[in-house]
């Protein structure tokens, strides 16, 4: 494994106050303490939750935990693909300030021109990679099966999926609604995944485009190739 992607929420309910916060040590670090899980970069963004505490802490917590690598609330990394000279971008997005009622309840952890400013910064990142594989990472998602409120979905579709297709993206991978999910809209080659959630699942059912679903606990892994990507659902209660 080169590295860890947590896309958002990793600490519920409330987020962190900071990076002394007992929470990193309950939540993530007595969590995830297997020493192959220390040794390779973590890169994370935030989700909803982390903007009910300090959502800067995300970023702080990069200065004192070896392992945690997340340089901004939104960044982008490139991997060379062994063996040739192709390179994978992956671009991490903070979706809750795209989310009109999300934006209003939390005036005071963002400037207002925010959201403008992410987006100007994806398009032109997108455009400027000659990558082979072009990977998002955000929280919420762009299409899913979710009880949550449609307008979330509509905000996220009006602005970060025009960016997905006209680059080119290959894949949107995205957390927030717990459960698994991987989903092509008809016209769209977007691969869109949900990757579940680690502390609860929630019911899914089928959405127009739904190639896969499930409600188990679990993670997602990635395999890059330079012909193919493969990826795997799974279960953390079962391993499967």
């Amino acid at each position: 494994i080169s590295f860890v992607a947590v896309a958002g929420d990793p600490i519920h309910d409330n987020g962190v106050k900071d990076v002394n916060d007992p929470e990193w040590k309950f939540k993530v670090e007595d969590i995830f303490c297997s020493k192959a899980l220390h040794s390779i970069p973590w890169h994370a963004v935030p989700g909803n939750h982390e903007y009910k505490g300090n959502p800067q802490a995300i970023v702080d917590y990069s200065k004192v935990s070896r392992r945690w690598d997340t340089p901004a609330r939104y960044y982008s990394i490139e991997k060379k693909l062994k063996g040739t000279k192709d390179k994978v971008l992956f671009v991490f997005l903070d979706t809750s300030p795209l989310i009109k009622k999300r934006f209003e309840s939390f005036p005071e952890k963002v400037t207002p021109d925010y959201p403008q400013r992410e987006m100007e910064w994806f398009d032109s990142t997108m455009a400027a990679s000659d990558a082979r594989w072009k990977i998002v990472i955000g929280h919420q998602p762009v299409y899913a099966s979710t009880n949550k409120g449609i307008k979330e979905r509509l905000d996220i579709q009006e602005t970060v999926n025009p960016v997905l297709l006209k680059h080119d993206a290959d894949i949107y991978v995205c957390g927030h609604i717990h459960s698994f999910q991987h989903i092509i809209v008809d016209g769209c080659d977007v691969n869109y995944i949900v990757n579940s959630s680690i502390g609860r699942s929630r019911e899914v059912g089928k959405v127009e485009g739904t190639k896969f679903c499930a409600d188990d606990q679990g993670f997602t892994v990635f395999s890059i190739g330079k012909d193919k990507i493969d990826f795997w659902f799974i279960s953390s209660t079962e391993g499967n």
